[in-house]
């Protein structure tokens, strides 16, 4: 996938789960697109099974702090 590619994904993965994506999300998607790093790694966690984008750590931070650890997904308040 290409830069353009994973940043549609991500916005598709925001708007279904009612979040916005955060100014760090284009880097985040130049950083995938660079690595391919599907989209179910964490760029900041790769080797964590259970952290990807919209995983289960990543709603409990998103619940808890409002914004994901790789700070690209945050809460609509």
């Amino acid at each position: 996938m290409n830069q353009d590619e994973y940043e549609i994904a991500m916005q598709k993965i925001a708007k279904e789960n009612n979040l916005s994506l955060t100014e760090n999300a284009y880097k985040i998607a130049r950083f995938r697109a660079r690595t391919q790093l599907p989209m179910d790694r964490c760029p900041c966690e790769q080797l964590a099974p259970d952290r990807g984008c919209i995983g289960p750590k990543c709603w409990e931070e998103i619940k808890r702090d409002g914004i994901c650890l790789c700070q690209c997904f945050k809460r609509n308040d």
